[in-house]
């Protein structure tokens, strides 16, 4: 690929590249969320929190078990988070000041991103605008994911780091190994990556790696692999200490790779990277032929690997699709971007453009941007309203029944409760003597009728029940006072549910 060596208005093209990061982080502060609303958050958030505890495991801790647990104790673990410790260690540091701080880290993670998609397409194609890498900021996915505590960014960003660092050759290869191995600690399907990174590292032909070769110092795979392995160890040594075994994974019942579900991923997947960016599928494809296995490569591992997986965000929201259902392919979003930034600056070189025409293209994408975190600022509102309502009206000292949407409210960093879930409870086994609450929440498009029935049979069974809370706008809310906390477990409970009276639905 003809290198673009012509540099003219270089430093204005910076300043457009700085002027939109600061709109996005300016947009960010001005939103900053309120809460977390997703129920693996709060699993990492926890997670976090036993860190700084001193403990890795929940066995004989001071912070109690939440959802997305494993007991491995049957198998020579432990009871312990099913995710990675990645996370949750990166998360550290930012709960110390409070918890609210946590969600910096998604900002700074989101804006490291950006900085190393230009530098690594500086570095692919020298002369090319810094501004491109907008692009990725601006991508729905990051947006919404930056305002998170999911793995999924940090993970993204460690292993661009580490694509970055291989690039470059020579002694950063080791450092490339490091950042892929602590993108791996963050999510362990990060593997898929150490493959393309290794043919990546065997492929360079600069000078400087032949003599290495030839002087009996270290190849570049060799190095690669020296700065894998650190991180390699850790999870051997994690998993072992948490699961039972060096490479026992917690998978759910449910979750499984099977290459049978690759045809209709694959659409799925791709009909996904088409919607946002026109053509962006094809952008390894469009980096030049030096580029093309070096970004493509590392973006189709990532496809492929969760090609074979057997779930996929279904929803006929197409914006929710291409925001939530991208997730699992956030660790490939960055090669699709730079090469299909590269092949956008060929065109804009070649033809002549006007700078003015992609200037309003990423103008557009930084505006949409803002409008995805205004949008998820919205929703995070509700969440925010309803958590509140529910701690102003719970007792510390009770026992919330709730569904996994419920639980998203609850966190040990603002106050624990307990709160099993009661799609698989018995009733009888409710400690005694403490206050009982049940609570739904109702999304639009989350509704479960078998869920609901559930919960609406285990209210009905209390004929002293009080409706604490309600609210139909924009989810469905209830709270429910079954038991008082001097009455013994059972009390108050028909052997026969009822139906819910008319006060209970808020009429």
């Amino acid at each position: 690929m003809r290198q673009l060596t012509a540099r003219p208005r270089r430093r204005e093209h910076h300043r457009f590249f700085w002027a939109g990061l600061a709109v996005y982080a300016a947009a960010y502060l001005l939103l900053y969320p309120p809460t977390t609303a997703i129920v693996d958050e709060h699993a990492y958030l926890t997670q976090a929190y036993l860190f700084r505890s001193g403990h890795l495991s929940y066995d004989g801790s001071p912070v109690p078990v939440p959802h997305q647990c494993v007991d491995r104790r049957d198998q020579g673990g432990r009871v312990v988070s099913k995710y990675p410790p990645g996370t949750g260690l990166w998360l550290v540091p930012f709960t110390l000041p409070g918890w609210r701080w946590v969600f910096v880290s998604g900002l700074v993670l989101a804006l490291t991103g950006t900085g190393l998609v230009a530098a690594v397409l500086r570095r692919l194609q020298p002369g090319s605008d810094p501004a491109w890498a907008l692009l990725f900021l601006c991508y729905p996915t990051v947006t919404v994911f930056s305002r998170t505590v999911m793995s999924d960014l940090p993970a993204t960003v460690a292993g661009l780091a580490g694509f970055y660092f291989l690039l470059r050759g020579g002694r950063w290869t080791m450092l490339a190994g490091t950042a892929l191995g602590l993108s791996c600690l963050f999510r362990y399907t990060m593997v898929a990556m150490v493959p393309p990174f290794a043919a990546v590292a065997l492929a360079r032909k600069d000078m400087r790696e032949q003599g290495a070769e030839t002087r009996g110092g270290v190849p570049a795979l060799g190095r690669l692999l020296l700065g894998l392995a650190p991180f390699g160890a850790m999870i051997i040594f994690y998993n072992v200490y948490a699961y039972g075994g060096a490479f026992s994974l917690p998978l759910s019942a449910d979750d499984r790779f099977d290459l049978g579900f690759l045809p209709r991923n694959l659409v799925y997947y791709g009909a996904n990277l088409l919607a946002w960016y026109p053509l962006m599928l094809l952008g390894p494809l469009a980096a030049g032929r030096a580029n093309r296995l070096r970004l493509g490569l590392p973006a189709a591992a990532v496809v492929l690997l969760y090609g074979c997986f057997s779930y996929t965000h279904q929803t006929p929201n197409v914006a929710e699709r291409i925001t939530i259902g991208m997730r699992y392919l956030l660790p490939a979003l960055p090669y699709f971007i730079i090469g299909y930034a590269a092949g956008a600056e060929r065109i804009v070189h070649l033809v002549g453009l006007p700078r003015l025409v992609p200037r309003l293209a990423l103008g557009l994408a930084v505006a949409a941007g803002v409008a995805a975190q205004c949008f998820h600022q919205r929703l995070l509102r509700v969440q925010a309203g309803c958590q509140a309502e529910l701690y102003a009206s719970l007792p510390s000292n009770a026992t919330l029944v709730c569904d996994k949407e419920v639980s998203e409210m609850v966190n040990v960093a603002w106050g624990w409760r307990d709160c099993p879930y009661y799609g698989s409870l018995d009733p009888d086994t409710l400690p005694a003597g403490r206050p009982l609450y049940a609570a739904a929440l109702e999304k639009p498009g989350r509704v479960h009728p078998v869920a609901l029935a559930l919960f609406d049979s285990l209210v009905g069974s209390y004929p002293g029940r009080t409706l604490v809370v309600y609210r139909d706008r924009p989810y469905r809310f209830r709270l429910y006072r079954l038991r008082w906390a001097t009455e013994p477990a059972g009390a108050g409970r028909d052997a026969a549910p009822d139906q819910p009276r008319d006060d209970d639905r808020g009429e």
